[in-house]
């Protein structure tokens, strides 16, 4: 085995990707054991049991629900599975379902909460508000700007309502009022909605509070640890903790961000710490004053935050995990912002410092993709990892990234989340049940990564293709030589300037992601870690050449100190936006356009100038650029100055030939170094990458294989020539054995590998083509509500059905029905027959008290069967249709538990093709085109596309070339030649050819987006959603007729 492959399978039980398997429905055993051995069976070797919206049972961590708990740690044993557990019901993390607060009031979050009024001299104010009032604080306009507490001269009068507090300014000069009160956190968390459990109580867990947090692990992972614990550090190895944050998202947006992170511990332990009252200086956080007192008061607050959920959170978290053998990984809330880096964790570095195996999510990750900053988030976790000695980083994705996420498209995101430094992937989420609204936002985030996705059967590809890449990632890291600072202390001072920060700082890590420039980021707790030694810049003990200061005018004295020296001994130094001014701490200035003798002209002087005005300058070592207010973010011509200025890097690999459109990273590792090579474009691309000067080279590529690699010799040096396939990233490696491997030269180098010969003759398969599918043709039905039953009985509604015509959307329950909860109403379903098929069978979501009636007459004799959820049932109604309309009237009732219920699907199942939404005699004749415009609309699984072609003689070499979306296997001749799963969809079918006629079979396994996308419901916010009448026609099967390549 080589050392390589050894590498890749022993990172196995760690890197390999694992499941968030979601407990959404009516958990029982024979389906948990079902779908257990399922994803055994389909390459997948752990999950994490992750219970949420829509689950229905008695109690989260009642005796039934633990029990399954210790039934699914049992099954994954016997199938050589690892069970990992989430530790909540929904998110955020630390809330036990919302239970926690309700039985301890002393562990539900408080915000600091905030009014500002101006208020003229000699003016009363009065001002009511929901919550306990703290202090008061006058900021004068006089010219000293003098600040007074005056919460001695206002009159508080509490009440059941609120709180209404009166005061008076008896001074000649008018100001700004400040109100500072103390209020129970509001947000209604995932944790408490939208299932039997929920209880909808409002707020979260304190997180800066100790005790609050070892009354969490007390009553939640205490339970688990009585259930299961002999499996501790056995089958079960891993924790997630998921979104715990200081301060409730939703209360931010609610109020307009007007509230501040807080707890009932915060004023003492601040006051310990910094020797000072926090309580009379609360004006100082909020202040558009800069004053060096507010500063430092700003500056000491969110340390104190820092500290208290570092050390009460994920320290104790880490700590409690560490004692049971297990391994503690998650992720927090708000990772790729630095406001809420500050309101959600204090610091970014510190806490996600405590994780075993730090993370961070990528949901809607489809859709974000082609952003130019997508993967940033993966640095910022790259660099922790990097600067605290872990191996491993965690991201969960793809939730919500639609239906019609294919296996490339999986594969593009894995790949870019790699380059960036993650190395251990949670497919989000594996539905238990897609019954009801589980299939569509807002309740589900598809896909579903499981049974219940016809793509799951091909997943062990995506799943070994990201072990490989994951394995090499964790035996190496990243050695870039620039160092780009995060400026967390400068949003401390100017905690509203967040937009601007961020858009300095993510403007210069996407323009070196896209510049192919290795970096990492350095955060300001690092620096008791760093030195500057001559021109470099030493963290942790890594070296910099090149230190990039986005948007930076505060931040602590040993920061500002190591900068300046870094500067004064002529290091690479970029300022973006700001010049540093001043240490948050003790206030010492820094003038750096003196210390550089900068002479700044004005074009670039300027602070922040307008819409899409960009300036640069340069003088020896340093350079300042001004990117103006743009819209996105400025990957062009900035980007370009950036690596012009920077230059060479002294990195293993060079760029000798690197197409736009193809992104590098580099990552070094004891005895070896690799580069990885992504094409994120849709062409192949020729790609020549300068190598070291010695040392064996090897390629990882295609989904797992490792192949020698000869290098190639110009000019003395040594280069790779790759061809790179749209959307893959295969890795070069260079191990460090110092030898010098035989090499090409350059004139006899043939074209880069992957590259083909040129075709003799090409032959377009257009005739002939024939379509069947492995499951029958699908008509889903839109159900439309009619009305509440309100007691009638069915024959009086029946009688006169035919004559509602209400037009809902299809499955929801409109507000003005006044429906609620365990109420039963009555649904339409329309559909319309040329051609009564042979076999038609109508498959249905039941919960059990349905009455489901086919033109007049009551369907029975249903039989349970398995399609994509744990209540779908099937029955034969060929004997009960005819032509033209035929209706469906459904009697039921909606769960009683609360949530945005949809009605439950039906759909129509036979041998029959579609014309328009007409079901008509069946053919399988086809056009070698996307089959979802040619009768088979709604179909989605495996289907087949069969024609036969003739070759005159035998070919050289015989390749097929094809234009598709999904997974193909194709057949020639009957035999299996291949399975394609991503671009590039060409295979060499030589040996599979015969001279004369031959046969070809394309077997195609689409994604679930026909079948289950008949409504276009978009995401508006968590919870939200909004329907949009323009359904496109869903991509499935062939896209163009293939090609036959003849050499």
């Amino acid at each position: 085995m080589s050392e390589i492959r050894k590498i890749i399978e022993e990172q196995r039980g760690i890197v390999r990707p694992s499941l968030m398997w979601y407990w959404c429905d009516r958990m029982q055993e024979e389906d948990i054991a079902w779908q257990i051995k399922n994803f055994k069976d389909h390459g997948i070797d752990e999950f994490y049991v992750h219970p949420t919206w829509c689950l229905e049972i008695d109690d989260y961590l009642s005796d039934n629900f633990m029990s399954l708990i210790r039934f699914a740690v049992e099954q994954a044993k016997k199938n050589g599975m690892n069970f990992n557990i989430y530790d909540e019901y929904c998110w955020p993390s630390g809330n036990r379902a919302c239970r926690l607060m309700a039985e301890y009031p002393f562990t539900q979050s408080t915000e600091l909460r905030f009014l500002i009024r101006d208020v003229h001299a000699g003016e009363p104010i009065t001002l009511w508000f929901r919550g306990a009032f703290l202090s008061a604080q006058m900021e004068f306009s006089d010219k000293l700007r003098a600040c007074r507490d005056v919460t001695e001269q206002v009159r508080a009068e509490e009440s059941a309502a609120g709180t209404q507090i009166t005061y008076e300014n008896k001074t000649c000069s008018s100001g700004r009022f400040y109100v500072f009160y103390r209020a129970e956190c509001e947000g209604m968390s995932a944790a408490a909605i939208w299932s039997s459990v929920a209880n909808y109580q409002p707020g979260m867990i304190d997180a800066m509070n100790p005790a609050a947090f070892a009354k969490f692990l007390e009553t939640n992972n205490d339970r688990y640890a009585e259930v299961i614990g002999d499996e501790f550090g056995k089958t079960v190895k891993r924790i997630f903790t998921d979104e715990t944050g200081v301060c409730s998202l939703f209360d931010l947006w609610n109020y307009s961000k007007s509230v501040l992170p807080y707890s009932i511990i915060l004023e003492a332990e601040f006051e310990q710490e910094h020797g000072y009252p926090i309580r009379p200086e609360f004006c100082a956080l909020v202040s558009p004053v800069d004053s060096d007192r507010y500063v430092k008061v700003r500056y000491d607050y969110y340390r104190t935050v820092t500290r208290l959920f570092r050390d009460a959170y994920l320290k104790q978290y880490a700590d409690w995990c560490h004692k049971k053998g297990l391994i503690l990984t998650g992720h927090l809330s708000g990772e790729g912002n630095v406001f809420y880096h500050t309101t959600q964790m204090g610091d970014f570095f510190e806490p996600l410092s405590q994780f075993d195996i730090p993370g961070i999510d990528s949901i809607l990750s489809k859709l974000y993709v082609d952003h130019p900053e997508f993967g940033l988030e993966a640095k910022l976790l790259a660099s922790v990892a990097k600067f605290t000695g872990k191996d491993y980083t965690m991201c969960e994705t793809f939730s919500g990234s639609g239906w019609d996420l294919s296996l490339e498209d999986a594969k593009r995101v894995i790949s870019k989340l790699v380059m960036g430094g993650v190395n251990y992937i949670i497919y989000m989420g594996a539905f238990y049940s897609l019954n009801g609204g589980r299939k569509s936002f807002p309740i589900g985030y598809p896909p579903s990564h499981g049974w219940n996705n016809p793509l799951f059967e091909h997943y062990h590809a995506l799943t070994d293709y990201t072990q490989a890449r994951c394995a090499l990632s964790a035996a190496t890291r990243p050695n870039g030589r620039i160092l780009l600072l995060l400026p967390q202390f400068e949003n401390y001072i100017h905690l509203y300037d967040g937009e601007a920060i961020d858009f300095s700082w993510r403007s210069a890590a996407s323009a070196l992601m896209h510049q192919n420039l290795e970096f990492d980021v350095f955060f300001e707790p690092l620096a008791g870690q760093a030195a500057v030694r001559g021109s470099r810049f030493m963290v942790g003990g890594y070296e910099y050449d090149t230190l990039i200061v986005p948007h930076m005018q505060y931040s602590s004295q040993k920061v500002l100190d190591l900068l300046q020296e870094f500067a004064a001994n002529s290091g690479k130094i970029i300022f973006i936006d700001q010049l540093p001014l001043s240490a948050v701490d003790t206030a010492k200035k820094y003038d750096f356009d003196r210390l550089l003798n900068l002479d700044l002209p004005d074009s670039v002087a300027k602070i922040r100038p307008a819409a899409g005005e960009y300036a640069w300058y340069q003088k020896d070592n340093c350079a300042v650029f001004h990117l103006g207010r743009q819209e996105g973010f400025p990957t062009g011509r900035f980007a370009g100055d950036l690596k012009h200025f920077i230059g060479p890097c002294q990195v293993p690999f060079r760029e000798q030939s690197v197409p736009s459109g193809v992104r590098i990273a580099q990552r070094s590792g004891s005895d070896l170094d690799i580069c990885l090579v992504m094409n994120d474009s849709d062409a192949p691309q020729a790609v020549e990458i300068g190598l070291p000067d010695t040392g064996s080279v090897e390629l990882l590529t295609d989904i797992d294989s490792v192949v020698p690699l000869l290098p190639v010799i110009a000019g003395g040096r040594r280069y790779a020539g790759i061809t790179v396939a749209p959307h893959d990233m295969p890795i070069l490696i260079v191990h460090r054995d110092s030898c010098q491997a035989a090499a090409i030269p350059a004139a006899e180098a043939s074209a880069p590998a992957g590259a083909g010969s040129e075709p003799v003759a090409a032959i377009r398969l257009t005739d002939g083509w024939h379509f069947r599918t492995a499951e029958d043709n699908m008509l889903p039905l839109k159900s439309y509500f009619a009305a509440k039953t309100d007691g009638f009985d069915d024959a009086v509604f029946l009688r006169d059905a035919t004559q509602v015509n209400k037009q809902y959307a299809a499955f929801e329950f409109p507000v003005e029905s006044e429906l609620t909860y365990g109420e039963g109403y009555v649904a339409l379903a329309r559909f319309e027959i040329a051609d009564i098929p042979s076999r038609l069978e109508l498959f249905a979501e039941l919960n059990g008290d349905e009455r489901i009636y086919l033109n007049g007459t009551h369907i029975e004799n249903f039989r349970k069967t398995r399609i994509w959820g744990v209540r779908d049932y099937l029955t034969d109604i060929a004997g009960l249709v005819k032509q033209n309309e035929n209706l469906l009237v459904i009697f039921a009732t909606v769960p009683e538990w609360r949530g945005p219920h949809q009605m439950n699907s039906m759909q129509l199942r036979g041998n029959f093709r579609l014309d328009g939404q007409k079901i008509a005699a069946l053919s399988d004749a086809i056009q070698p085109a996307i089959y979802t415009t040619q009768g088979w609309n709604f179909y989605s699984g495996v289907s087949s596309y069969s024609t036969d072609f003739r070759l005159e003689k035998k070919y050289t070499r015989v390749r097929l070339a094809l234009e598709t979306v999904d997974v193909v296997q194709v057949l020639v001749n009957g035999t299996d030649a291949g399975t394609l799963y991503w671009k590039p969809y060409e295979l060499d079918i030589t040996k599979y050819c015969q001279a004369g006629r031959n046969e070809l079979e394309l077997k195609f396994t689409s994604t679930y987006a026909p079948t289950l996308v008949i409504e276009n419901i978009k995401l508006v916010s968590q919870g939200m959603s909004a329907y949009d009448d323009n359904l496109p026609v869903q991509t499935a099967g062939l896209l163009s007729a293939p090609v036959l390549l003849l050499e």
